[in-house]
C-alpha cells in the first residue's frame, strides 16, 4: 500500500516547477526592512555610539575658534562741491555700501594692517602631535607648564613669544625656522636643516643685513622650541582677506558688519580694531583728497569768472553814463530774470561737463546726458532771444548788459561759496563712514558647536550603521526566506527550523563538561533531550511526520542529510531528528559519515573513535564501534579515526554491507554527511539513500550555492528530496515568511503566563 506525499509537497522524484524569480523583485516590504533593522540593532547602535564618541572627542579636542566683529555706517556722499552727486545713477556707480565693502577687503586697507601688526610673522611653540594643543589650552597660570613624558622641547602651556621684526633671505621666505630658548632671555635661531643662523637676546635686535630678528618677549623653559615663519607679504595679506567677512546688514541700509574669526581672542579683536581704524582714516583721507581735487579745479576757474564779471560791470556802467541812467521796463525785467536763470543753468552744466571730461570720454552716458540738457536749455534760450529782439535797441542793449552782470555775479558767487565749502571739508577731514560698534574681545567660541557636532555624529553613525546593514545584505545575497528556495529552485521546504538560543548554549556547556570528565548523560548537547519544548525541537517534530510520508514510496529507510557549505547546522538537525525519531518507538541508527570534521560525538557526549572509519578500515567491528545512546532505541556510529581516504571508504563494499545490515536491523538510518560543495562524500552516500535532504541556513547559505549543490547531487545520480530551512528568525521580520508561523505552546508552568 502506498500513500501520496503530504499535500503541498512535490513527489520526491520530481521538483516543483521553478517560478519566476523576478516575480516579487519590485515589491518593497516595509515590515521586512524594519525587521532587518531590528535584527541588527546592536550593530547599528554600536556604530552610532562609536561615531558619537568620536564626535564628542573631536569637539573637545579641536582648537576653539572665536569671532570678533565691528559695525560701520556708510552715509550717502555729500557731493564733491560741483553738484555731480545726482549723476551717480547715470555713471553706473555702485551703491555706497557695496563700494565700501570692496574697499574694506582690498590690499589698500588690509596691507597696512598686516604691516603694522607684523602679521606676516608667525611664531608659536612647537606642539606635541595630537596632545600638545589640547594640553596647552588647558594649562593654568602664566608660567610654563611642566613637560609631559619629559619632552621639554615641546610647549605644554604657558609659553609666550612676540617677534616684532624678522628679516630673512628670499630663499627662507615661508620656511619654518626653529627658535630655541636657551635660558636667561637668550635664544638660538636655526634653519629648517638644523644649522644655526644666529643667537640673540630678548629685547635686543640680533643679526644684520638680510638676516635679522627682534624678539620683544619670550616666556619658556630652557630647551623649548618655537616655530617662526616669515611669510611673503602677499600671502599674509591674502590670508587675512580670506578670513575677513564683510557684509551689509540689510539691503540699502548702509550698515556694514565686519567680522574676523581666529583662535587667538585678543589678536583677532586687535586686528579688527586696527583694520576699522585704518579704513576710517583712509576714508577721511580719500574724501579730503576728493575735496582738494575739486577745490583745485574751482580755483582755476574763479579768476577767469572774476575778470568776466568785472568786464560786464564796467560795460553796464559805461552804457548807463552814456544814456543817462536808462532803466528797464517791468516787462523787460521779467524777461531778464528768465534769461539769467537759463544762462546760469547753462554755465553750471558746462562746468559739470568740464569736470566730468577729466575722467570720462564724450561717449559716456553722463557726458551724453549733460549734452542733452544743454541742448534743451539752448532751445529755451533761443526762444527768449527772439522775444528780446522785439524790444527797442536801447532796451535790448541794457538788457544784454544787465544779463551779463547778473549771470556772471551768480556764477562767480556760487563757485566762491562752493570753494569755501570745499576748504572746510578739506580742513575738517570729515568722511562718510563712522564706527558704530568697535570690536571687543569675544568670550564664547563660535566653533566648534559641540551640541551640533554631537547630534550630527549620532545621526551620521545611525546612517552609516543602517547603510552598512543594507549594504551587507545586498552584497551577501544570502537566503532570507524559504519562499526564495521554492520560487527559484522548485524544491520543497520540508521544515522551517527557527533559531534556537538553547542549542548553542547546550553545546558549549557540554564541551566544558567533557573537559571535566563528567558522566556522559551530562555531556549531551541535544535540545530534543535537554530542552524538549524548544521551538527548534517543535519544528523537527513536524519534519519527523513529513519524513514518514517521504519514505513510504522508497524501498530504503536510509536518510542522507547534507548541506551546500559548512556551518549550516546539518549536524544539529541530524542529532535532534535522530532523538525525536527514536522517541516514536523506532530503532534509529545515526551514522556520522563526515569522517573529516564530524561532530556527532560532541553532541551526544561520546568518543570519536572507534567509529565509521575504523569499521570500514577493518580495525573494528560494527558491534565494537556503535554505541547505544537511548537504551535500545537510538544507536550512534561516530566518525572514528580520521582516515586519509574518506571518499574511497564510502565507495567500498564494506560501506554497502554496513548499510545493508543497518537497513535490516533499524527502522530508520540517518547519515550525517559533509557539505556537498566541499567534498563528494554526500553524493556517494546520497546515491545509496532513500531520501536526501539539504540543510540551508538563513543569512548564511546563498541561493547560488544551494543551486550548485543540487546540480552536484544530480550529477551523482541523487534525487534531492527537499530542503530543511534552518535558523529562521521570524521575530526579526515583523511577520513570518510565506505563511510559516511559530507559536510558543509550552505549558504555562514552563513558558510563563
Amino acid at each position: 500500500m502506498t500513500t501520496e506525499p503530504p499535500r503541498g509537497s512535490a513527489p520526491v522524484s520530481q521538483p516543483l516547477p521553478p517560478a519566476d524569480a523576478h516575480e516579487y523583485d519590485d515589491e518593497i516590504d516595509l515590515g521586512e526592512l524594519v525587521g532587518v533593522l531590528a535584527e541588527h540593532k546592536w550593530l547599528i547602535g554600536g556604530i552610532a555610539a562609536l561615531a558619537l564618541a568620536f564626535g564628542v572627542f573631536y569637539a573637545l579636542w579641536v582648537q576653539p575658534v572665536y569671532r570678533a566683529d565691528a559695525l560701520l555706517q556708510v552715509e550717502q556722499p555729500q557731493g564733491s562741491g560741483l553738484g555731480l552727486e545726482e549723476l551717480s545713477t547715470l555713471t553706473g556707480d555702485e551703491p555706497p555700501a557695496e563700494t565700501e565693502i570692496q574697499i574694506l577687503r582690498s590690499r589698500y586697507v588690509v596691507g597696512p594692517v598686516v604691516e603694522r601688526l607684523n602679521l606676516d610673522i608667525h611664531a608659536e611653540p612647537r606642539s606635541f602631535p595630537v596632545l600638545g594643543q589640547w594640553a596647552r589650552r588647558r594649562a593654568e597660570g602664566d608660567a610654563p607648564a611642566p613637560p609631559w613624558f619629559g619632552l621639554d622641547a615641546y610647549g605644554w602651556g604657558g609659553e609666550a613669544i612676540r617677534v616684532k621684526q624678522l628679516v630673512v633671505p628670499e630663499a627662507l621666505r615661508g620656511e619654518p625656522l626653529t627658535l630655541t630658548a636657551l635660558g636667561d632671555d637668550r635664544f638660538r635661531l636655526d634653519d629648517p636643516e638644523g644649522r644655526t643662523l644666529l643667537t640673540g637676546a630678548v629685547g635686543v635686535p640680533a643679526g644684520e643685513g638680510e638676516l635679522g630678528i627682534f624678539v620683544a618677549e619670550l616666556v619658556a623653559r630652557p630647551g623649548t622650541q618655537f616655530q617662526v615663519v616669515k611669510r611673503p607679504w602677499l600671502k599674509a595679506v591674502g590670508g587675512l582677506q580670506e578670513r575677513l567677512a564683510v557684509a551689509e546688514q540689510g539691503k540699502g541700509t548702509g550698515i556694514i558688519r565686519v567680522s574676523l574669526e581666529g583662535e587667538d581672542k585678543p589678536q583677532i579683536a586687535q586686528i579688527l580694531d586696527v583694520l576699522t581704524t585704518t579704513y576710517l582714516r583712509q576714508n577721511v583721507e580719500r574724501r579730503s583728497a576728493e575735496a582738494a581735487e575739486s577745490l583745485e579745479f574751482l580755483e582755476e576757474q574763479l579768476p577767469t569768472l572774476k575778470r568776466d564779471l568785472e568786464a560786464a560791470e564796467q560795460a553796464l556802467n559805461a552804457f548807463r553814463q552814456q544814456n543817462r541812467s536808462l532803466d528797464l521796463t517791468v516787462e523787460t525785467e521779467g524777461l531778464l530774470e528768465q534769461i539769467v536763470e537759463i544762462e546760469s543753468q547753462l554755465a553750471e552744466l558746462q562746468l559739470k561737463r568740464a569736470a566730468l571730461a577729466q575722467n570720462y570720454a564724450a561717449q559716456h552716458p553722463a557726458m551724453q546726458a549733460i549734452g542733452s540738457q544743454l541742448a534743451e536749455l539752448r532751445g529755451v534760450q533761443r526762444q527768449l532771444q527772439g522775444r528780446v529782439e522785439e524790444l527797442p535797441d536801447t532796451q535790448q542793449e541794457i538788457l544784454r548788459l544787465q544779463r551779463e552782470v547778473q549771470v556772471q555775479t551768480e556764477l562767480y558767487m556760487g563757485l566762491l561759496n562752493q570753494a569755501q565749502e570745499l576748504r572746510v571739508i578739506k580742513a575738517g577731514t570729515v568722511g562718510n563712514v563712522r564706527i558704530l560698534d568697535r570690536p571687543v574681545v569675544p568670550i564664547e567660541p563660535v566653533k566648534p558647536r559641540k551640541s551640533l557636532i554631537a547630534a550630527l555624529s549620532l545621526f551620521l553613525g545611525l546612517f552609516l550603521g543602517v547603510l552598512l546593514v543594507f549594504l551587507r545584505r545586498a552584497l551577501r545575497r544570502t537566503l532570507r526566506s524559504p519562499d526564495e528556495i521554492e520560487r527559484a529552485l522548485g524544491l520543497s521546504v520540508y521544515a522551517v527550523v527557527p533559531h534556537s538560543r538553547a542549542q548553542p548554549k547546550l553545546f558549549e556547556t557540554a564541551r566544558r563538561r567533557r573537559r571535566r570528565n563528567l558522566p556522559e548523560q551530562r555531556k549531551m548537547a541535544v535540545a530534543a533531550l535537554r530542552v524538549p519544548d524548544d521551538p527548534l525541537v517543535e519544528s523537527l517534530r513536524s519534519l519527523r511526520t513529513s519524513l514518514h510520508f517521504a519514505l513510504l514510496e522508497q524501498q530504503s529507510n536510509l536518510i542522507c542529510i547534507s548541506s551546500p557549505s559548512p556551518n549550516s547546522g546539518k549536524t544539529t538537525i541530524s542529532t535532534n531528528l535522530a532523538v525525536l525519531l527514536s522517541q516514536m518507538q523506532q530503532r534509529v541508527l545515526l551514522i556520522d559519515a563526515d569522517m573529516r570534521r564530524g561532530e556527532v560525538h560532541s553532541y551526544l557526549g561520546r568518543a570519536r573513535a572507534p567509529g565509521l572509519a575504523d569499521v570500514l578500515g577493518g580495525t573494528a567491528t560494527f558491534a565494537e564501534a556503535h554505541v547505544a545512546v537511548l537504551e535500545d532505541s537510538l544507536h550512534v556510529l561516530t566518525a572514528g579515526t580520521v582516515p586519509p581516504n574518506p571518499a574511497e571508504l564510502l565507495m567500498s563494499g564494506a560501506f554497502d554491507a554496513l548499510l545493508a545490515e543497518a537497513h535490516r536491523h533499524y527502522d530508520t538510518v540517518l547519515i550525517d554527511t559533509p557539505p556537498i560543495l566541499a567534498v563528494t562524500d554526500a553524493g556517494i552516500v546520497g546515491a545509496k539513500a532513500g531520501a536526501t535532504f539539504l540543510v540551508a541556513r538563513e543569512e548564511h547559505s546563498h541561493l547560488a550555492e544551494l543551486e550548485q549543490a543540487v546540480k552536484r547531487l544530480v550529477h551523482n545520480g541523487v534525487r534531492v528530496t527537499g530542503v530543511i530551512y534552518n535558523d529562521h528568525r521570524p521575530r526579526t521580520r515583523a511577520g513570518a515568511y510565506g505563511g510559516y508561523y511559530y507559536y510558543d505552546y509550552r505549558p504555562k508552568h514552563a513558558a510563563g503566563t
